[in-house]
């Protein structure tokens, strides 16, 4: 069987009462989207029916797989765990909770020339929002996109939105290892594309309020600050020790 041109990993926690009705808008999408497609739902131990709610849904369509977790990954360690199963020629992940509209892949594939990484970003000007957010949602990820820039030095103004493309050569590199398990990973997966000089598209995107989210702004806020300081910090060393590597290859 011939490759899959996209593949789309599905991160899910507790999210049996979600899961359908993003499944359903796929559905919808995938009948206008002009390539092949597979779907990864990769599945953390949830305390809800996540695990059997996805079995059902894939065991009506042949290009949707379900990988279980056997124990929790995290965010991150689930998207790499999704990753490295995948067959697509592009490996893309997204929210269970379809937050991002999926007409954003097919605005993806209609670029030329198409860079190895592509971003959706709810703080393009041509993004929809809808609802608007409350005003402390738009105050919390205003600062900690100001926070975000002030100390990795990214130019992302959003490197949050759970929805990025990656062309599979960069699949082994940006996600083996991949040290952020949480939500920082964004974070990571952008600083390690920007030490490869690997160019980043920034495109809008259709965002949906969903509720029920597992991110508390101000829990999660403090505990990324934290996360982002420690890898600032591990990409200074990591260049230091590059630096001196080259300076030292150099006597030689």
């Amino acid at each position: 069987m011939p490759s899959p041109f996209l593949s789309l990993i599905i991160p899910c926690y507790r999210e049996a009462e979600r899961l359908p009705s993003t499944i359903k808008s796929l559905l919808s999408w995938k009948e206008t989207f002009p390539h092949s497609l597979e779907v990864i739902l990769v599945i953390e131990p949830s305390p809800d029916e996540t695990l059997d709610v996805a079995r059902s849904l894939a065991n009506t369509h042949e290009w949707m797989t379900v990988i279980e977790n056997e124990q929790r990954l995290g965010k991150g360690g689930t998207v790499a765990h999704g990753m490295k199963q995948a067959n697509g020629e592009w490996r893309a992940f997204c929210d269970a909770d379809g937050a991002t509209d999926f007409s954003f892949f097919t605005q993806v594939f209609s670029q030329t020339p198409l860079p190895s990484i592509i971003i959706a970003s709810r703080a393009h000007p041509q993004s929809q929002l809808i609802p608007k957010q409350p005003f402390f949602r738009q105050l919390t990820g205003l600062l900690f996109r100001y926070a975000t820039r002030l100390i990795t030095h990214l130019p992302y103004p959003d490197t949050q939105c759970g929805c990025k493309v990656f062309h599979h050569t960069l699949v082994p590199i940006l996600f083996e290892p991949l040290q952020e398990q949480g939500f920082a990973m964004d974070v990571e997966l952008l600083l390690k594309a920007r030490r490869l000089q690997e160019p980043v598209l920034e495109l809008p995107c259709i965002w949906r309020d969903q509720p029920g989210s597992t991110v508390h702004p101000i829990q999660d806020g403090l505990r990324m600050l934290t996360t982002l300081i420690r890898l600032r910090k591990q990409l200074i060393r990591k260049e230091r020790l590059a630096l001196e590597s080259q300076h030292l290859s150099s006597y030689e």
